[in-house]
């Protein structure tokens, strides 16, 4: 049985301890890594894509700037800036970059932030920045929606049209 009693005095950070345990005949040491908070984490500061950022791929890899005494990070992306509809999210992240997992809409505009916690509670979340995904081929500009000027499925005839040559059922 260990008991570790720490003082009111340590200060936050990450520590190694070593543990050693004597027999009559041997002993056996064991390194412990401990890590001391004493308030939850500040909010992160995103660094990229950068805001306002267009023609970004549609997996970004999104980057932040690691805060002190975050143990892991919470990343949400969303169709609007009040993130009523989150698209994709990622929790328990240790490092400060995570690239999008599932493919996000093309020619879209997106808004993303980022949170930190540890033992002593959830940060509060970043600033709220946007990104605009790349276009596909035959998207129309962010903003506008496509006419369609014709459709037709075919399925019940020709109506009207004509076809030339035999290389198909039906004709």
């Amino acid at each position: 049985t260990l008991t570790l009693n720490i003082s009111g005095s340590a200060s936050p950070g990450d520590y190694t301890i070593e543990v050693v345990g004597t027999a009559p005949t041997s002993s056996k040491t064991a390194e412990l890594a401990l890590t001391i908070y004493d308030a939850a984490p500040t909010a992160p500061t995103l660094v990229s894509p950068a805001n306002g950022a267009v023609g970004q791929s549609i997996t970004p890899t999104l980057e932040w700037n690691a805060v002190a005494q975050a143990a892991s990070y919470t990343v949400q992306v969303a169709t609007d800036a009040a993130f009523t509809n989150v698209v994709y999210s990622a929790s328990n992240l240790t490092g400060s970059s995570h690239v999008v997992a599932t493919p996000l809409n093309t020619n879209t505009t997106y808004y993303w932030r980022v949170m930190a916690e540890n033992d002593c509670g959830m940060g509060v979340w970043s600033s709220v920045w946007s990104f605009t995904t790349e276009a596909a081929p035959g998207d129309c500009g962010v903003g506008t929606t496509p006419v369609v000027h014709y459709a037709t499925d075919f399925e019940s005839g020709a109506n009207g049209w004509s076809t030339t040559g035999s290389t198909g059922p039906g004709t």
